[in-house]
């Protein structure tokens, strides 16, 4: 059964107030009601069968809309990846004059880039942002950590990875404790 218009307005109201009485002031022309009125209304409008299936669709379709998709967290995970400081700051250098000796007084330094101007999405990057005694500190997201979790999310096997590599270290290993095993016999031996 499709909701009235006043009932639709109702079902909205509640999912931003999140009461029941409030929603009914908002869809209803209840000035002129006794709050115990309103109340009595709102509580007949929740027991609706057709408005708790719309305020269900309504709760799906806004958690739904709030979840970030795969896609989503591939691209930010992206950008994590492929977003260095120097896309975010500018380093430079100023000669701030001369020493006694003549030589140039050289200052390195750096500023955050105008955020206007700045890539919203590389902005993201910045996983901390804050002003100590020695200065502005400014720390991004790590791209290894970025890059390691696109892997797992895009199924590249990882585990065969690191399996392989602590498979061949072990046989280095191996190699090499073998052959301080047998250097270790041959000095054994001439001493004896």
């Amino acid at each position: 059964m499709a909701l009235t218009a006043k009932q639709e307005a109702f079902a909205l109201a509640y999912l931003q107030t999140g009461n029941a009485s409030e929603a009914y002031r908002r869809a209803y022309n209840a000035e002129n009601m006794k709050p115990e009125t309103v109340n009595k209304r709102a509580c007949e409008l929740m027991a609706n069968g057709a408005i708790t299936g719309r305020l269900a669709e309504l709760n799906a379709a806004a958690v739904s809309a709030a979840v970030m998709t795969r896609q989503e967290a591939l691209e930010r995970l992206s950008v994590f990846a492929r977003t260095d400081l120097a896309d975010l700051v500018e380093f430079g250098s100023y000669e701030l004059g001369q020493d006694d000796s003549g030589q140039p007084i050289v200052q390195a330094s750096w500023h955050i880039r105008d955020s206007v101007l700045q890539d919203p999405k590389k902005l993201a990057a910045i996983s901390e942002l804050s002003a100590t005694k020695d200065g502005i500190k400014i720390k991004t997201h790590s791209p290894l950590q970025a890059i390691q979790q696109l892997a797992k999310l895009q199924g590249w096997d990882v585990h065969e990875l690191d399996a392989e590599a602590k498979r061949l270290t072990n046989e280095r290993m191996r190699r090499e404790l073998g052959e301080g095993m047998t250097q270790t016999a041959v000095r054994f031996s001439r001493d004896a």
